[in-house]
């Protein structure tokens, strides 16, 4: 199921991003934390039900194709110097070094939480118990690899999945309240969790409520933000470098968002297509080996 309003909130996150790196509007950095709280959603929404190694390839078919893309477009253009261990690093997402995308990092992020999906889809409810040890961990032990398994970012994800759980009231107010809670506690100084997360999760929860009540087809332009977000988050940073640094920066972040598009048309849905066909014939071609299987013993 494909939420609309998901797709709009996307489209904000994307253009709060585009806001942080190009024209170096801080709080625009709740972009990356809006997007971890409507993955949070969107998987305790797909997750049940699959088999653990279905969902995680799930995540690696619509994650790591596209993101390898987007790292080859970077390397075409840019050309950085050849780094093999940064190549490594770029090619696995490990959060310890410097990829080639440095927007990669909320990638290396995103692949955990899969994984503790996965975990939780063998565990159970036991798997929570691992939360509070590995945010202890992160505060407690000095080392690079504690410190991203037991970042606090990863509560934004798990407030995704609460609201996937929690019953849709007072939209509007949850809507309403989003940016002065942003404010206050932005200005205010607290956490990034705080500061950013608690928002995003009034803006996924006022949109859900408020899912059925508007038609937001009508949202044309927006929806196709959100579709193309992805996309304008993969190679936005990599369109930017093509321009000098003394042009405005409300031009190089328009044509960011317009490569993003183009990548999105041009690359994105191709490849998803093509992606969706080879696994359409795969498992045909699965489901046809068992039928002979079965054939054969009956025979």
């Amino acid at each position: 199921m494909k939420w609309q309003s998901i797709q709009c909130l996307r489209a904000l996150a994307v253009i709060g991003v585009l806001l942080f790196h190009f024209g170096d509007i801080k709080i625009g950095a709740a972009g990356v934390d809006l997007f971890f709280v409507i993955s949070g959603f969107i998987m305790a929404s797909v997750v049940p039900g699959k088999a653990p190694a279905h969902f995680l390839a799930d995540r690696a078919w619509r994650i790591l194709p596209l993101y390898y893309a987007a790292v080859a477009l970077e390397l075409v253009l840019i050309q950085p110097p050849f780094d093999l261990q940064r190549l490594v690093i770029t090619a696995t997402l490990w959060p310890i070094g410097l990829p080639y995308l440095h927007q990669s990092w909320t990638l290396s992020y995103e692949l955990l939480f899969y994984l503790g999906c996965a975990v939780f889809l063998i565990f159970g409810r036991a798997t929570l118990a691992f939360v509070p040890l590995a945010l202890a961990c992160g505060a407690l032990i000095a080392d690079p690899l504690a410190d991203f398994i037991g970042s606090p970012l990863i509560l934004e994800f798990l407030g995704g999945v609460l609201l996937a759980r929690l019953p849709r009231r007072h939209g509007a107010v949850a809507l309403l309240a989003a940016p002065l809670v942003l404010a206050l506690l932005w200005s205010l100084g607290f956490d990034r969790v705080l500061s950013f997360g608690v928002p995003a999760l009034l803006l996924v929860h006022g949109a859900l409520t408020l899912e059925h009540r508007f038609d937001l087809r009508r949202l044309g332009p927006v929806l196709l933000l959100g579709d193309a977000s992805y996309s304008i988050y993969l190679v936005h940073l990599t369109i930017g470098r093509l321009f000098p640094d003394d042009m405005p920066w409300t031009t190089a972040a328009s044509a960011a968002l317009l490569g993003g598009l183009l990548f999105h048309m041009i690359v994105e849905r191709p490849l998803m297509q093509c992606l969706r066909e080879i696994r359409r014939l795969s498992n045909n071609l699965g489901e046809a080996r068992l039928y002979q299987r079965g054939r054969e013993r009956q025979g």
